[in-house]
């Protein structure tokens, strides 16, 4: 598929300086009309008519921009690809039927809507200031009072294996911090948290969390964790906080010891369910674990 940034510019989009009625100069091409609130969801132009869309459905940039009120789509275009070249990463172009009605296709630039976001962010206009207001409200927010904004969040979801996921996510992440906690208290480091954690990585996935950053291509190795394996860690962790303040330990040696003890078991009930997993060590030698 043809990048956007190899196709001619149209004459019809020439960046010349222009000059108006009133005889002064502008680069910036009109747009007037904009969404009538300023909810996300509105400014998304995801109902809007009139948009051509692929079959993979991505839509027509020039029929977003015509939506959001420009009145030379293709002249707005090349003003963003000129001023914000960075947008033009989330565009490709595809030949789409012509909307005047005429034989033929033409080259069309079309985003997704992640192509979409990152020109609203830099979209002249109405539209353009509403959505990076809509934006920066929700980024106060998330600083201010991340619990109200989460639970917006919450509230917005609808498919039920979103929200599976969603609470799955929230639940390891409290009892990540729970085995952490217990960890410092009891005079780990550290060294001693990593290596419970890549003791948990190893119990539930069968790789270590190295091998699952490269494997997988994540950052962070939990994005990565399929619904079960989110679910297996979240018991060895609520474990291992039962079984650290049950006993009386301390130090490096006794908390990885009593660890040591849970992840065998959550293994175990791993491979149970789910059969043996290969494990590289090393770079060279395969495991069976």
């Amino acid at each position: 598929m043809e990048n956007l940034t190899s196709l001619p510019h149209p004459a019809s989009a020439s960046l010349s300086v222009r000059s108006n009625r009133k005889g002064r100069d502008t680069k910036r091409p009109p747009l007037e009309r904009g969404a009538k609130g300023g909810r996300l969801n509105d400014l998304m132009l995801q109902d809007a008519a009139g948009i051509r869309r692929t079959q993979d459905g991505r839509a027509s940039v020039f029929d977003l921009l015509k939506a959001a009120g420009s009145k030379s789509p293709r002249r707005t275009w090349e003003y963003l690809r000129e001023k914000y070249p960075e947008t033009v990463h989330a565009v490709d172009s595809v030949k789409m039927p012509r909307r005047d009605g005429k034989k033929g296709n033409l080259a069309t630039p079309v985003t997704d809507v992640g192509g979409w976001r990152r020109i609203l962010t830099v979209l002249p206009g109405v539209l353009g200031k509403q959505y990076r207001a809509a934006v920066n409200e929700m980024v106060d927010q998330f600083f201010d009072d991340p619990e109200a904004l989460n639970t917006r969040t919450l509230e917005r979801i609808e498919d039920p294996e979103a929200l599976k996921r969603v609470e799955l996510r929230a639940r390891t992440k409290r009892t990540n911090k729970g085995v952490n906690a217990q960890i410092f208290s009891r005079g780990g480091s550290q060294q001693t948290a990593a290596q419970v954690a890549n003791m948990n990585n190893l119990a539930v996935t069968g790789h270590v969390a190295s091998d699952l950053k490269a494997m997988r291509k994540v950052k962070e190795t939990r994005e990565s964790f399929s619904n079960l394996e989110l679910s297996l860690m979240a018991v060895a962790e609520e474990l291992e906080i039962a079984a650290l303040q049950q006993g009386e330990v301390f130090g490096h040696d006794g908390i990885v010891g009593t660890v040591q003890g849970v992840t065998s078991d959550v293994s175990t009930l791993r491979r149970k369910y789910t059969g043996p997993l290969p494990h590289p060590r090393d770079g060279l030698l395969r495991t069976i674990i």
